[in-house]
């Protein structure tokens, strides 16, 4: 995501949470860049476990961190198996209920 204010923002994830979990990754790993490709954090997910950390519009999402953007540009990168699948949204300076922008 380009043109971001710099400050501070919650990175969060939800992802589909059908057939009980049975098909989806153990390792999912969600890692967070900045403009100058630098890591800023690198989180890895279990996601036979629904997201839980808050609800929005009776969907569960799960905080991956709390990062600082600097150079207007934040990248988020999921890798993993075959049935990896993900929605990301971020929350600038304040909890997950805040005025939001999804990616």
């Amino acid at each position: 995501m380009t043109g971001l204010a710099d400050g501070t923002y919650y990175v969060s994830a939800t992802w589909n949470h059908q057939y009980d979990n049975r098909y989806n990754v153990t390792d999912a790993v969600y890692t967070i860049s900045n403009a100058a490709d630098q890591t800023l954090e690198a989180t890895k997910v279990n996601q036979t476990n629904a997201p839980a950390a808050f609800l929005d519009g009776g969907i569960g999402w799960g905080t991956l961190d709390t990062v600082t953007v600097t150079g207007g540009e934040l990248v988020v990168t999921l890798t993993g198996g075959p049935h990896t699948s993900s929605r990301g949204r971020l929350n600038w300076e304040g909890p997950p209920n805040d005025p939001t922008t999804r990616v």
